[in-house]
């Protein structure tokens, strides 16, 4: 089994290298949820938090088979949570904003249809842009209510390494063609180092010590495009 798997690489390596390779380009946009993958010290629960992810990519075809898709998106992950200790309520909504480099590598199931439905996977490289916290604290026996934010992007770490995978389909139009994917984004280093953070909240403001352990991005993606 291990001789046919070889011989078949090579196969496709010989036909995408004798193949005359052509470009293509497109933007795509959507959905995407988020969480991590360790909750931070203090907070005993957090739930996946809905974002906008989107940009543009190139397609490198060598054959109507394999592609090389490297792309450029703007991403919203983050995270949201909450403690509850007695009558207070305290709501926490993270918001971290990545630029993301992912590298693709794409198998097309092509055919003589209109759709053609094709996998990806590949290794990916984030920069963090901002990283802040939305949060309010409300007394259930008073009534009241107060909101405030947290300085993170002191503790982020600056760059994050992922990997992706997931599949979609292409429609052809004409020249171009529409495009739908579903991906799952796995964060390989950590999201952020721990340590000091600035939180106002009510006109008051403190220090915070946040630590998160080995806490990772888990990210699930729906996005929509075109490409020409």
């Amino acid at each position: 089994m291990k001789r046919i798997g070889f011989f078949l690489v090579i196969l496709m390596l010989s036909q995408a290298a004798a193949s005359e390779p052509w470009v293509s380009f497109g933007a795509k946009a959507g959905l995407y949820t988020s969480n991590t993958t360790e909750i931070p010290t203090g907070w005993p629960q957090t739930s996946f938090k809905n974002g906008f992810a989107g940009g543009v990519y190139m397609d490198y075809a060598f054959n109507r088979y394999f592609s090389l898709q490297p792309e450029i998106l703007y991403v919203m992950k983050g995270l949201d949570g909450g403690i509850e200790r007695s009558s207070i309520v305290v709501d926490y909504s993270a918001h971290f904003d990545y630029i993301e480099i992912p590298l693709l590598a794409k198998f097309t199931v092509a055919g003589k249809s209109h759709f053609s439905p094709y996998f990806f996977a590949g290794p990916g490289v984030g920069i963090n842009l901002a990283a802040d916290v939305d949060i309010e604290s409300g007394d259930e026996s008073s009534g009241e209510s107060r909101i405030g934010s947290s300085d993170w992007s002191g503790i982020m770490n600056k760059t994050e390494f992922t990997f992706s995978f997931g599949g979609g389909c292409r429609y052809a139009i004409g020249l171009g063609g529409i495009t739908a994917d579903a991906r799952f984004d796995l964060g390989l280093s950590n999201v952020y180092s721990g340590g000091e953070v600035t939180t106002e909240i009510g006109g008051d403001r403190r220090t915070d010590i946040i630590q998160a352990g080995n806490s990772k991005n888990l990210g699930f993606a729906l996005l929509v495009g075109y490409n020409f």
